[in-house]
């Protein structure tokens, strides 16, 4: 695994510790998986159907926004899936924009408080772009183009 690899694995990792998500994947707004926290391994299929998904909404809303105003960029998506705000099954998804072409995938519990979650994507994402900005062989991301 590269170093930027296992970089990225540790910070969605943290992430993953130090609030009470379900999933984080780091993916393309084409919907391929770039990196999972570590512990999604057994659970690939399950990431890659969200990463697909997650592709497919940010596109259809992309489109809205254009409807609305060319020149507005999507950041972000919430969804919220469940009946019932105070169970644990209940659980949302949001996209964040770290790249043009990359996108935050991270999957919780709706209980989990949303001010936390938003300072703390926001956070990473910071975590992340000086991540690649550092990553001298630039390999890890050559394939996605440009990252702006």
């Amino acid at each position: 695994m590269s170093d930027i690899r296992e970089s990225l694995v540790q910070l969605l990792d943290t992430l993953k510790k130090d609030l009470r998500i379900v999933r984080a994947s780091l993916i393309t707004e084409d919907g391929l998986i770039i990196v999972n926290n570590s512990e999604n391994d057994e659970d690939d299929e399950i990431t890659q159907n969200f990463a697909a998904i997650s592709a497919s909404i940010l596109s259809m809303a992309e489109r809205g926004i254009e409807i609305i105003n060319v020149n507005k960029i999507l950041e972000q998506i919430k969804i919220d899936a469940g009946f019932n705000e105070n169970s644990d099954a209940d659980f949302t998804i949001m996209i964040s924009r770290v790249y043009s072409n990359v996108l935050l995938l991270i999957i919780f519990p709706k209980t989990t408080n949303m001010g936390l979650i938003q300072y703390e994507t926001s956070k990473i994402i910071k975590k992340i772009r000086n991540l690649v900005k550092k990553d001298t062989s630039k390999a890890f991301f050559s394939d996605l183009g440009s990252l702006t």
